[in-house]
């Protein structure tokens, strides 16, 4: 029990830092096209503009259209034009998944099982421990589906807000950042620099990664029909 609290403990944290990067990421990109201004830099004025109640309802129509249509159609042309190359990365490095979660997945195949057969053998048998494992592999791969859709919308935002900083004349909050890494001295900005590349590549890694075990559970039993 500690060991699975501690999990979720790390899953939950991990969601919820990759949730407000991407909020924060898509409210600077709204901010640019709406006040030709970063979210870092963002005057009284113009954050009593953001606030009123048309501004919010504009922001929360943009943010639905966004997330639903554009991000997803996106980044589906990414997972065609990369995903390839990423899985031959991916299958070279660890697990990035095993990483935040502590979980082994470096499971025999024969092992792996359809969570769909292994729950009805479940309730068959009125089996009530494999049956609740089986939700509880179901919404963990819930979220970790989540999380590799939040990672790949923060790659886009992150994209997107310093092309339309570009074509604005303006500078996202990414590029205001990266700025100011580069006026450090080397000491400080070479680790920064790192950093910021390890984040990029745990992102590009963990959203396009291919789930091999996916719709499948770790149960090495036989299932009896």
């Amino acid at each position: 029990m500690p060991r699975l609290l501690d999990m979720l403990d790390k899953i939950i944290q991990f969601k919820f830092t990759i949730v407000f990067i991407a909020t924060i990421l898509f409210l600077d990109c709204y901010i640019l096209l709406r006040f030709n201004n970063n979210i870092i830099q963002l005057d009284s004025n113009s954050f009593n503009k953001l606030i009123t109640i048309k501004e919010i309802l504009l922001f929360l129509s943009v943010l639905t259209v966004t997330f639903s249509v554009a991000i997803p159609a996106i980044s589906y042309l990414g997972k065609v034009s990369i995903g390839f190359v990423i899985s031959l990365i991916s299958k070279g490095v660890p697990s990035i998944w095993s990483f935040i979660s502590g979980e082994n997945t470096n499971y025999n195949d024969k092992d792996m099982k359809s969570i769909i057969d292994v729950k009805n053998s479940a309730i068959r048998k009125n089996n009530y421990s494999t049956y609740r494992y089986c939700c509880d592999e179901e919404i963990k791969k819930q979220n970790r589906s989540q999380e590799k859709s939040l990672c790949k919308i923060i790659l886009v935002l992150s994209f997107l807000s310093c092309y339309i900083a570009d074509k604005i004349n303006a500078k996202s909050s990414l590029q205001h950042i990266y700025q100011y890494i580069t006026s450090l001295s080397w000491y400080f900005c070479f680790p920064a620099k790192l950093l910021v590349v390890a984040i990029l590549f745990i992102l590009l890694i963990y959203g396009f990664e291919e789930d091999e075990n996916e719709g499948k559970i770790y149960y090495p039993g036989n299932i009896e029909s």
